[in-house]
C-alpha cells in the first residue's frame, strides 16, 4: 500500500468541518450505458444530488478543489481509485463517507450509488429507477437516510418532468478541411455531400444532431489512406463527436495511391542510389 503523506492542505480541510457533521467526498458520476449519447445526464445527476446534500444540515461536502488537489498529490484518477485507495483518500480529506454514482439510461434511468464508510472501508449500494427529476431526489433521500443525517424530503410534484427531455438537442455542425476535390462525404455511411478541395477553407456540414458519428471520405480506389508498410489501401475515416450548438473542426489529410508509390520509390532511391 502506498505511503500517504499528510500535508498542511489536509489539516486545513480537517479544520473546516464543524463538529457533528458527516463529511462526504463526492467522487462523481459515471455513465455505464452502451451509448455516450447519455453523457449529458452526468451533470444533471451530479447537480441535483449535490444541491440536495448541500441543504442537509447533518452533511458537509468536501470541496471538489480540495479533493482534486489530494488526488493530484497522490497521483490518482478520480474514477479509477480502488477501495483501498478510497479509504486512504477519505482519511486524508477527513471525509467520513465517499460517494460515487453510476447509471444506465435506456427506457428508464437506473442510478446506483456506492457509499463507502472510510473508517471500515465497507460499501453500501443504493439503487433507484425512474425517468424524472424526482428519481434523483429519491436517491438523495436514501443517501441521507443511510448516513443517519436526518429526515429529508427533496421530491416535489413540480419535479416530475422527464430527465430525458433535458437533453440539449440543438443541432451542431462539422467544419471539414480536406485537400481532395469532389470526394464523397459519408456520415455513418450516409452520403451528405462532396469535398471542395481547399485545406484552408472549411466546408460547413450543418444541422447535425448531437452524438458520435463515423465520418468517411471516398474518392475511388486510388485515393485515401495507405497503411505502411503493409501497403493496404483504405478510405479516410474518423470518429467525430458533434456537440449541441457547436462546430467541430475536422482535418482530413488524404493522398492518392500513386503519389505514395512515387514517394516510396524516391525514398528507396535516396537510400540505395544506383
Amino acid at each position: 500500500m502506498k505511503r500517504i503523506i499528510i500535508t498542511g492542505l489536509c489539516v486545513c480541510i480537517a479544520l473546516s468541518y464543524a463538529a457533528g457533521q458527516e463529511a462526504v467526498a463526492f467522487l462523481g458520476v459515471t455513465n455505464r450505458s452502451e451509448s455516450i449519447n447519455s453523457d449529458y445526464l452526468n451533470g444533471i445527476i451530479e447537480g441535483i444530488l449535490l444541491f440536495d446534500l448541500s441543504k442537509t444540515r447533518g452533511i458537509t461536502l468536501v470541496e471538489r478543489k480540495d479533493l482534486d488537489d489530494i488526488l493530484n498529490e497522490q497521483k490518482l484518477s478520480l474514477y479509477g481509485i480502488s477501495d483501498d485507495d478510497a479509504g486512504e483518500i477519505g482519511r486524508i480529506a477527513k471525509a467520513d463517507t465517499l460517494l460515487a454514482c453510476e447509471y444506465v439510461a435506456s427506457d428508464v434511468l437506473r442510478i446506483t450509488a456506492r457509499l463507502i464508510d472510510v473508517a471500515t472501508s465497507r460499501a453500501k449500494v443504493l439503487t433507484v429507477s425512474g425517468e424524472t427529476e424526482n428519481t434523483i431526489h429519491e436517491l438523495a433521500e436514501l443517501i441521507v437516510s443511510e448516513m443517519g443525517a436526518g429526515v429529508s424530503d427533496f421530491t416535489d410534484p413540480d419535479h416530475e418532468r422527464s430527465v430525458f427531455t433535458l437533453k440539449d438537442i440543438t443541432p451542431g455542425r462539422i467544419m471539414l478541411h480536406c485537400n481532395l476535390q469532389n470526394a464523397e462525404i459519408l456520415l455513418n455511411d450516409t452520403f451528405i455531400g462532396y469535398t471542395i478541395g481547399d485545406v484552408y477553407t472549411a466546408l460547413k456540414l450543418p444541422d447535425i444532431d448531437p452524438g458520435t458519428y463515423t465520418l468517411r471520405i471516398h474518392l475511388g480506389n486510388d485515393f485515401g489512406v495507405i497503411d505502411l508498410p503493409q501497403m493496404v489501401f483504405r478510405d479516410w475515416q474518423e470518429e467525430v463527436k458533434v456537440r449541441p450548438g457547436r462546430g467541430t473542426i475536422v482535418r482530413a489529410s488524404i493522398r492518392d495511391f500513386n503519389s505514395q508509390l512515387y514517394r516510396l520509390r524516391q525514398l528507396a532511391r535516396d537510400k540505395f542510389p544506383v
